[in-house]
């Protein structure tokens, strides 16, 4: 998972407040992040590990350098593929200057991209062994004078040709020539917004937040305008003058359903209604009576929230309480070992939930590192009951479109199927009903809880309605076009 914002707003300085407004999707990745801006020689491309701030001193004083430019593609990273050694080398933007090998003399271009691509090209081709290359060389290959028209045959054919999910922004040069292009896969699976800057310009970004907050300019600040979400399949284009927009596979929207139980951002529009709605559902399906709920900062707030609305039990917030000097996401982490350091560090539990009956809500159980020190510390506090819900279904099945979750053993749920002798392939295992019942007690035994109840696979897509890609839930869940692909994927893997 990872995040891209784009802004050219001709004549007026982006850089600087382009990289500020990235602070509000710094929660997608902070393995690297990286901008591209045009200089004499083509297109400079400035990236390091880590976040902008942790930069050293030569990359901050370069990108000072390059504050007067009116363009920039920037990309965070949270790495799905690749080594702590290729971290910054794989960094994005991938920028192909005419002057390169791979280039022609005429035409430079920038881009960056959020997904997963599972081709098999990205392995068996030369060339095309990281995502964004896939992407970014088929579109190359077509820019001849870096016109619209072949801007436009060139992302068709990388469509085409392309298997898996991504949201990108980029700009191609050619002479005094500008084209700033941005688009989504056939079927949306990541999100990408863009907008109208004030008096002219154009922004692009992974979620609307960015584009809600973002101001540039010195003398006069321009703000975000007419804020809009990008539809599947759609190329944009923006000469400096106006936006084209071309229709080139525009499939019914499929966005990633983990999104909203996880990695978007709270602000991001429909995000909390869609967590209230789980956690209200989550109250529907398992009536506990209790004297508190109580969530686990800050993943479970929102889904707390809906669960005390509709149960009219009490919400107390600060019986668990966050460290806010330690605010990096425990699930995107690189190492197992990594997040548990960081979720020890995090959370405190307080006193006041001494004798009492307790329901913690967070939003998902995924290898269950978290929840299993949360409960072990929460039990130190000396409640007379702890019950643990869980606003989403069982994490339990690969994802090939861009989480980190690509093998079946690091989920806690395959885990105990596989104890109680289930196939780990066998459909039922994923549906609700008794088979399933069974595995979640037998993973609440584990966690130590009184009880452990998950919001059933119907209550989520009733929740977020059936439109979206379920696929981390039930292989089933997939968008059709990928079932067999991915389940395919993952069965060579396991039996290798």
């Amino acid at each position: 998972m990872c995040g891209v914002i784009g802004v050219y707003y001709p004549g007026v300085p982006v850089v600087l407040d382009t990289i500020l407004a990235s602070e509000f999707i710094y929660h997608r990745g902070h393995d690297s992040s990286g901008i591209a801006v045009p200089h004499a020689r083509g297109i400079n491309r400035i990236a390091d590990a880590g976040f902008f701030g942790d930069w050293p001193q030569k990359k901050r004083e370069e990108t000072l350098n390059a504050a007067d430019r009116d363009l920039v593609a920037l990309h965070i990273r949270y790495s799905t593929i690749g080594s702590k050694e290729t971290l910054v080398r794989n960094a994005q933007p991938l920028v192909i200057n005419g002057s390169d090998r791979e280039g022609n003399d005429k035409v430079d271009l920038a881009i960056c991209h959020n997904g997963h691509i599972y081709s098999s090209q990205v392995t068996e081709r030369p060339g095309y062994e990281t995502d964004v290359k896939q992407i970014a060389f088929p579109i190359y290959h077509e820019l001849n004078q870096g016109t619209e028209p072949e801007l436009v045959a060139g992302v068709t054919q990388m469509m085409k040709q392309t298997k898996g999910s991504y949201s990108f922004a980029g700009y191609v040069c050619s002479g005094e020539n500008i084209l700033f292009f941005f688009g989504r896969d056939p079927w949306g699976i990541r999100p990408l917004y863009w907008g109208k800057m004030e008096g002219g310009g154009i922004a692009v970004a992974s979620e609307d937040v960015p584009l809600c907050n973002i101001e540039v300019g010195e003398k006069k600040r321009y703000k975000c305008v007419q804020i809009k979400k990008v539809p599947p399949g759609s190329l944009f284009i923006y000469d400096g003058e106006r936006v084209h927009v071309h229709e080139i596979d525009c499939q019914r929207e499929m966005e990633c359903g983990f999104e909203f139980v996880y990695f978007s951002g709270y602000g991001r529009l429909g995000i909390t209604d869609s967590r209230k709605s789980m956690g209200k559902c989550l109250w529907q399906e398992n009536p506990i009576k209790a004297d508190m709920v109580a969530p686990v900062p800050d993943s479970g707030k929102i889904y707390a929230q809906g669960f005390s609305e509709a149960s009219h039990i009490p919400l107390v917030e600060g019986c668990l309480a966050r460290n806010r000097y330690k605010g990096q996401r425990s699930f995107i982490q690189p190492t197992d070992m990594l997040r548990k350091k960081t979720i020890k560090r995090k959370i405190t539990v307080t006193r006041e939930i001494e004798g009492k009956k307790v329901i913690l809500v967070d939003d998902s159980i995924i290898r269950g590192n978290t929840m299993g020190l949360v409960v072990k510390e929460t039990w130190r506090a000396r409640p007379e009951e702890l019950h643990v819900l869980i606003g989403s279904p069982p994490i339990c099945f690969p994802c090939y479109l861009g989480i980190d979750m690509k093998e079946m053993d690091q989920f806690l749920y395959i885990q105990f199927a596989e104890k109680l002798g289930y196939d780990k392939f066998h459909l039922d295992i994923y549906q609700d009903g008794s088979i399933k019942d069974e595995i979640i007690a037998g993973i609440g035994e584990f966690l130590g809880a009184d009880s452990l109840s998950y919001l059933s696979y119907q209550g989520l897509q009733e929740s977020l309605g059936k439109n979206h890609c379920f696929g981390c839930w039930n292989p089933r869940g997939y968008p059709q076009v990928f079932q067999n692909d991915i389940l395919n994927i993952v069965k060579k893997l396991e039996h290798e």
